[in-house]
């Protein structure tokens, strides 16, 4: 008898531990990589990664990006976290807006996407993306701006759990082009290198 409880007090114990560590991972802060300032010029030493991105719901979210040649994963934020980017004659909040970054000149992947509480910056949510999808990979050049696309997030309550969706969307260039002289007036388009259907 006690041999049986004794495993039971272990399969419960292991199950207590599997839960807390998933806790743990889920609760864990987001360290997030800046996003480039609206008056920051192009510069020449540096390579760029920019989107176009729509959050649907409280959540925020991100792009794990890592080299493909190793390092750690780096978090993309879909949203400015210093705060909404704002239409000057509405003062609404503008629901489409372009995100840029800077990076390390390489050959980079899309990782895996992840959600976050806005004001902690705990994540609520991850999907790992699967490594052997070229689609994925894209390059980094200096001078030069990897434009991922336009991707609208959201979530929604399916009974008691929270349900996410990350989908790309069309863009035209002009929309682009029009998207650039609001968020980040001194990039033009002829410095950016799209991914292969990013734009209609």
């Amino acid at each position: 008898m006690r041999h049986i409880s004794s495993s039971f007090s272990l399969a419960i114990a292991g199950k207590y531990i599997v839960a807390f560590t998933v806790a743990c991972i889920l609760s864990a802060c987001v360290t997030l990589r800046p996003v480039l300032p609206r008056g920051e010029r192009p510069d020449t030493n540096t390579g760029y990664v920019a989107g176009v991105f729509q959050i649907q719901g409280k959540d925020d979210f991100a792009f794990g990006i890592t080299n493909v040649n190793g390092g750690e994963e780096l978090i993309f934020p879909f949203a400015n976290p210093a705060g909404p980017q704002l239409d000057k004659k509405s003062g609404r909040e503008v629901p489409d807006r372009v995100t840029m970054i800077q990076l390390p000149p390489g050959r980079y992947r899309l990782t895996s996407w992840v959600a976050y509480g806005p004001g902690t910056k705990q994540q609520t949510a991850r999907k790992n993306l699967p490594a052997d999808n070229q689609n994925r990979e894209f390059v980094v050049t200096a001078g030069r701006v990897s434009f991922l696309g336009k991707f609208t997030a959201t979530y929604w309550f399916g009974g008691l759990s929270k349900n996410f969706h990350i989908i790309p969307q069309r863009i035209t260039e002009n929309e682009l082009a029009s998207m650039l002289k609001v968020a980040y007036p001194f990039f033009s388009m002829d410095i950016i290198d799209p991914r292969p259907g990013s734009l209609q």
